[in-house]
């Protein structure tokens, strides 16, 4: 006999696998800060000179995939703007703001923001739907640009819409994008 697990028993158990991933990140950098001289310490910070990604999501916010484009406010917030289209007027438009926990290029990212989107039929008919996102997980980024990546768990709830989804689905997305 087969036994059903609770959806929100796996929600769970990814939330549980980024903290961890994110203790990591975090303990990796305590040990760096920690091995160098007190008096080093104060002027080996580095500044950001990477304020803008442009970056492919696989998933996310998007839902099946998105480019985006994303622009530091300063060191520790981030807002970002994407496009996703697919045939049969099917348009999702993320906009989200982030906050970073860490400091280096290593960190953990959580925010949230919304997401508009329409979707037609192939009767002609065409209805607009709205979802909240959330952001929570693990960004490589580095201060300087280049390269940059990101894999994050990014639920998301339909706010009222006759949408094929369900009202409030677990999804995650990996981001692969350049800074510059």
């Amino acid at each position: 006999m087969k036994v059903k697990t609770p959806k929100y028993r796996v929600l769970c158990h990814i939330l549980v696998f980024f903290v961890c991933l994110s203790g990591l990140a975090a303990q990796t950098t305590a040990k760096n800060s920690v091995q160098m001289e007190p008096s080093t310490q104060a002027s080996v910070q580095v500044e950001r000179t990477a304020k803008k990604d442009i970056f492919a999501e696989l998933l996310g916010n998007g839902i099946v995939y998105s480019v985006n484009y994303e622009w530091a406010l300063d060191s520790l917030y981030s807002c970002r703007i994407g496009f996703m289209a697919l045939p049969l007027y099917l348009y999702f438009l993320p906009i989200t703001a982030s906050y970073f926990i860490g400091q280096g290029e290593h960190r953990f990212e959580i925010g949230g923001g919304g997401v508009p989107a329409t979707v037609g039929t192939l009767k002609g008919e065409i209805t607009p739907a709205f979802f909240l996102a959330l952001r929570i997980g693990y960004r490589y980024q580095p201060l300087r640009g280049g390269f940059n990546f990101a894999a994050t768990f990014t639920p998301f709830w339909d706010v009222g819409s006759n949408f094929w989804l369900p009202r409030v689905s677990p999804w995650g997305g990996i981001s692969l994008g350049w800074g510059f």
